[in-house]
């Protein structure tokens, strides 16, 4: 649980990175996990198994069409 908070604290802080949305993909399905994943600064959770629907939207959702 501690690693997927802190990727997302670590990729923010990352200037490169600052507009990069984050999202987290967990077999933690854990609601407060959840929760502080989104807190920390995720855009998304995505829990194992991934379904390529959820993946889908998600990337329709924060990834511009060229």
């Amino acid at each position: 649980r501690k690693e997927s908070s802190a990727a997302s604290d670590v990729y923010k802080r990352q200037s490169l990175n600052a507009d990069t949305p984050i999202i987290m993909l967990s077999g933690d399905k854990h609601k407060a996990t959840v929760t502080k994943a989104m807190q920390k600064g995720a855009k998304g959770y995505i829990i194992k198994p991934l379904q390529k629907s959820s993946f889908d939207r998600l990337i329709e959702k924060y990834i511009p069409k060229a």
